[in-house]
């Protein structure tokens, strides 16, 4: 059974424990914005809000208030299907690696990344509550030795504040480079992957991470 409301009939769960960030909520409205209010909210019988609290006041925030309620017994998942929208994969971020001997039982691995005109990947020295800084990581390893800080840069380099974010942030566009080099302790096969996000000013992907091979000899 189908029925009309509006969000503003609807009973905000004041005991709602998954309080969203200022962050978090500016990144949902605009993603509603870009496409479409194709999301679920769960109510009680009484219109509660059981699920779905910031999708609430996201949707409130962003200009819509129609709401489609589909009544049902909890024995079934409902799927919303927005008839308009495309499939579109986006990938606006590639990455490249390289590994090189440095020095005694030294390795370094760099990482190229070719970024699409509007958007931008961060750096690995981002303050928590910020976006996901670009990060090396190692697999457990008998031979991993020291890891030396990330050296990075960039063909575009913005160094303050970011109104997505509400706070400085470091980001870099069209190109940018992450090294870093390992101490190993004899001949091993290192791996590990890097993980990143990357944001336009209208919203943001999380890839899955780049896996990588070091073949320390």
């Amino acid at each position: 059974t189908l029925k009309s409301m509006t969000l503003n009939e609807l009973i905000p769960d004041q005991q709602n424990a998954n309080m969203h960030t200022k962050k978090g909520m500016s990144l949902l409205k605009k993603s509603l914005k870009r496409n479409g209010a194709g999301r679920s909210i769960l109510l009680s019988a009484d219109n509660e809000v059981i699920a779905g609290n910031g999708v609430t006041e996201a949707a409130l925030a962003a200009g819509m208030n129609k709401v489609r309620v589909i009544e049902t017994d909890g024995t079934e998942i409902e799927i919303a299907e927005d008839t308009t929208a495309q499939v579109q994969v986006l990938e606006p971020v590639k990455f490249t690696y390289t590994t090189e001997k440095v020095g005694e039982n030294q390795y370094k691995i760099t990482f190229n990344a070719s970024v699409e005109e509007g958007w931008y990947v961060y750096s690995s020295f981002i303050k928590e509550d910020g976006p996901i800084p670009t990060t090396i990581y190692f697999d457990e390893n008998d031979a991993l030795g020291e890891v030396q800080a990330v050296e990075e840069t960039g063909e575009i380099i913005k160094d303050g504040y970011d109104e997505m974010f509400d706070m400085d942030i470091k980001k870099f566009g069209k190109s940018a480079t992450f090294s870093q080099v390992v101490n190993v302790n004899g001949p091993a096969t290192l791996t590990g992957y890097l993980e990143f996000m990357t944001c336009d000013d209208q919203q943001c992907l999380f890839p899955d991470p780049i896996e990588f091979v070091i073949e320390a000899i």
